[in-house]
C-alpha cells in the first residue's frame, strides 16, 4: 500500500500474475504465489520482519517488490517504525 504525499487515504497496488486466458496450469501457479504474498504480506502487517523477509524469499526475485519488501523488513529489523505506523509506505513525492 502506498500514500502519496499530501493525502491521507492509501492506495493498495496490485502485480498481475497471470491472465484469464492464461492455461489451467499457469493460472494454478498464480494462486499459489498470490496465498504466498498474501501470507508474506499480512507478517509484514503484522511487524514480523524476519518470517515476512522469508516468505518474501520463496517468491520470484525478479518481481520488483519482492526486494524492495525484503529491504524494508531487513531495515524494519534494525530500526522497527513508530507505534502507529499503519503499514502504508508513504511516497515523498506526488
Amino acid at each position: 500500500m502506498v500514500r502519496v504525499q499530501g493525502r491521507q487515504g492509501a492506495t493498495r497496488v496490485y502485480w498481475p500474475l497471470a491472465l484469464p486466458e492464461d492455461d489451467p496450469a499457469e493460472l494454478n501457479r498464480a494462486r499459489k504465489l498470490a496465498a504466498l504474498v498474501e501470507e508474506a504480506f499480512g507478517a509484514y502487517l503484522a511487524r514480523h520482519w524476519d518470517k515476512a523477509r522469508k516468505l518474501y524469499d520463496r517468491l520470484p526475485a525478479d518481481w520488483p517488490f519482492v526486494q524492495l519488501f525484503r529491504n524494508r523488513c531487513r531495515v524494519f529489523l534494525e530500526n522497527p517504525p513508530s507505534r502507529d505506523w499503519d503499514g502504508v509506505y508513504t511516497l515523498p513525492k506526488k
